[in-house]
């Protein structure tokens, strides 16, 4: 037997489909669409209601992972006095950044992912010789150097698209006639 249509489920992958559109972009631009049209979500669903979490879901399984990190770094760098509340020490432990502290879904999912990364954080060159804890510059750096890394695997891929070319159009020239 099969399901019978759910107009509100319809209505929230509606919702969210339109949401990855206007953050699919990426970067600041992309983040801020996000949160604008969560926070519409929030007034439409309901604060923390289950109709809010699914849409929350929808949209997370629309976005690769590294875009959900890219905002995550942004949400923290953002929230990050909010985030420092045991000690006030400007240090973000890892029970600070755990997602129990987060006040709706998306920033359950912005937190669980940095608390995931936490220790792999530590592998990091910037992070390296640090004292275990995130500390507020920390999100700069790590948007910095994604940056940087998206920036140099840009140049890589125009580089190898260039190659392809060339290659192709001397195939062209030498090929049988």
């Amino acid at each position: 037997m099969a399901d019978k249509p759910d107009p509100k489920k319809d209505e929230i992958k509606a919702d969210a489909d339109n949401t990855l559109g206007r953050a699919g972009g990426g970067g600041n631009d992309g983040y801020q669409a996000l949160m604008q049209d969560f926070t519409r979500a929030e007034g439409k669903y309901g604060i923390n209601s289950d109709n809010l979490k699914a849409y929350t879901d929808n949209v997370l399984k629309g976005m690769a992972p590294e875009q959900i990190s890219n905002y995550a770094e942004i949400w923290g760098k953002q929230n990050f006095e909010r985030l420092d509340s045991m000690q006030k020490d400007k240090i973000l432990s890892r029970g600070e950044v755990s997602p129990d502290k987060a006040q709706n879904p998306l920033e359950a999912a912005f937190l669980k992912n940095i608390s995931e990364r936490y220790s792999a954080l530590q592998n990091d060159p910037w992070y390296r010789d640090k004292s275990g804890r995130l500390k507020e510059g920390d999100f700069d750096k790590a948007l910095e150097n994604r940056a940087k890394g998206r920036d140099a695997n840009q140049v890589k891929e125009h580089r190898a698209d260039k190659e392809t070319a060339a290659n192709a159009e001397v195939q062209n020239m030498t090929g049988p006639s």
